[in-house]
């Protein structure tokens, strides 16, 4: 951890932390990075945790999406290495910047290719105000999991055709499943 912040909510720290040791530090303070518990909802659930680099790499849903968004939400600001080696610096600790374009963003969800996060900064939430998670669990989401969303309208259709369905999330329309599920689902 390189910096932190408990009254403003921001946490700064090298991509290579690992989210359990992070989400200690910052739960002795009341705070955490709004992700399940991995022993109780499963790695899949829980936004699969490893690194905080990873973890933006990856983006993957989680159990407080709805409310609490995605992992590219959280990212205030960072410093990231580009293809050529260089780093870029973007952002800042405030949560509402006005300092130009979240390109600091740009690295989430691009599963390590192109931009490469060294250090990160990170909007934290309290402990106590999470919201209830609207994920629907049938057994801990374990990887190897498939993970796909749907149009709310074809939800229903889908979750009823996917095999092997261990957690749902109806407010995001995301479907975690142990076996592959049929591309494209049939309608009706």
């Amino acid at each position: 951890m390189i910096d932190f912040s408990p009254a403003d909510q921001v946490v700064e720290v090298g991509a290579g932390m690992a989210i359990a040791e992070l989400q200690s530090l910052l739960g002795a303070e009341g705070q955490c990075l709004p992700l399940p518990d991995p022993a109780e909802w499963g790695a899949a659930a829980a936004g699969y945790p490893g690194t905080v680099g990873g973890l933006l790499a990856c983006n993957l849903p989680h159990g407080y999406m709805a409310a609490c968004g995605m992992p590219r939400d959280w990212v205030l600001g960072a410093i990231l290495r580009r293809p050529d080696g260089t780093e870029a610096k973007s952002g800042s600790r405030a949560v509402k910047s006005v300092a130009g374009y979240d390109a600091h963003k740009l690295g989430v969800g691009a599963w390590g290719r192109g931009l490469r996060y060294v250090r990160v900064i990170l909007r934290t939430y309290p402990t106590k105000g999470l919201p209830t998670m609207s994920i629907v669990q049938s057994a801990p989401v374990q990887s190897p999991v498939f993970i796909q969303r749907c149009l709310r309208s074809d939800f229903d259709s889908v979750l009823r055709q996917t095999p092997g369905v261990v957690a749902h999330d109806p407010q995001t329309q995301v479907i975690w499943s142990q076996e592959r599920p049929t591309t494209p689902p049939k309608a009706g």
